[in-house]
């Protein structure tokens, strides 16, 4: 029994160790911000509320009470459908605006053959590097609708996507406890679903 004791003591003990270099590794060699957009992109499509959350800036957080849950919900219901509706390709992340911001990408491919480009993007803050979560619900919007409407991704196109976005999503993601989004940096005010569309409706028409 001393000798099973020992064993057990020693494997606890390599264990303990083999963490303690891995802890120290990252802490000495952090992973870089292309790196961890990517690791960012990669739990979106795998529905991980508590990883997305991580990431996400605290403005945002508090404009629209969200929670892991809450981001798990948007994700699962609202996102990784919308990824879904064609085969993902070939990922990839680098750096941009002079190591500021991290971008990563997923190429998808649609059943005609066509090829299409979802991203994401991170930006160094005080806290480490953040983003929102109103931009992953926009690109789920992007998405579908170039998709569906075989149009190519430019402004107008952008506005269209949001406006039908929200026409079909506002009540499904009220009721998750979502009630608007917010604007990448500077970070501007929550705007409602009331006033997103109207704001779509009124640049559409110029």
């Amino acid at each position: 029994m001393k000798k099973r004791s020992r064993v057990v003591k020693a494997g606890v003990g390599v264990i303990a160790l083999i963490t303690l270099i891995v802890v120290a590794y990252r802490w000495m060699f952090p992973p870089s911000i292309a790196q961890q957009a990517s690791n960012y992109l990669n739990a979106i499509e795998r529905g991980s509320g508590k990883e997305v959350f991580g990431y996400l800036d605290e403005s945002e957080i508090r404009a629209l009470g969200l929670t892991p849950n809450k981001v798990e919900a948007v994700l699962t219901q609202l996102v990784r459908p919308r990824f879904a509706m064609m085969r993902p390709g070939v990922g990839w992340s680098e750096v941009q605006a002079a190591g500021s911001e991290g971008v990563a990408g997923r190429e998808l491919i649609g059943e005609d053959g066509r090829k299409y480009q979802v991203f994401i993007a991170l930006f160094e803050s005080e806290a480490g590097p953040k983003t929102l979560l109103s931009s992953v619900i926009q690109a789920a919007w992007h998405v579908e609708y170039i998709y569906r409407e075989g149009k190519e991704y430019e402004a107008r196109t952008v506005r269209e996507a949001i406006l039908q976005g929200v026409r079909s999503d506002r009540d499904k993601l009220t009721q998750i406890g979502i009630p608007g989004l917010v604007d990448f940096p500077p970070y501007a005010e929550m705007r409602t679903w009331d006033r997103l569309e109207s704001e779509m409706v009124a640049k559409l028409a110029r």
